[in-house]
């Protein structure tokens, strides 16, 4: 099932382990491209290819909205093949949602790490490493479970999952 072209929760591929991507030709600039345009029609932070239903290890972070990029004072980032490679010991706990649990809208509580470092290739096939912090650094971790089958419920706190109520004001929603 697809909200907005994004698979929602049940779709087996969000629980299967993303493929690397050997080489970034015209089908997965096609791929970044509706993703993009999905992300500023839901307006979200952060999407991964396996919720447009492409098992590609392709994750944006940020938004492509010039405005909320400075609402959240934060950039917006194509990462491929992305690797976790240093994150801080602290964590902070914090309410998730996420854009493949509109149907009900799902939200729970998830600790994650307040920095992580990530090496990736960009949209050029450059390798990069990118420093993040907490909101960004939670969208990356958040998006990169997405790439290894996890979803935020799977790692939430069970007592904090709720079905959000539809008249509460919305917050933001990672991918």
């Amino acid at each position: 099932m697809k909200v907005n072209e994004v698979v929602q929760v049940g779709d087996k591929v969000l629980k299967q382990k993303a493929l690397a991507v050997p080489h970034f030709g015209d089908k997965e600039k096609a791929v970044v491209k509706k993703m993009k345009d999905i992300l500023i029609k839901a307006s979200g932070i952060g999407l991964a290819a396996p919720q447009i239903g492409e098992n590609k290890q392709i994750i944006l972070v940020g938004t492509p909205d010039k405005k909320l990029q400075k609402e959240l004072g934060m950039g917006f980032f194509v990462l491929i093949n992305p690797k976790i490679i240093d994150r801080s010991d602290d964590e902070e706990t914090m309410e998730e949602g996420c854009l493949s649990f509109m149907k009900p809208e799902i939200r729970g509580k998830v600790s994650r790490p307040l920095y992580v470092k990530v090496s990736a290739r960009d949209e050029k096939g450059q390798l990069i490493e990118l420093e993040a912090f907490d909101l960004m650094a939670r969208s990356i971790c958040h998006e990169v479970d997405h790439l290894r089958g996890v979803l935020f419920t799977d790692i939430a706190d069970p007592a904090s999952i709720y079905e959000a109520e539809k008249e509460k004001k919305k917050e933001q929603i990672i991918g």
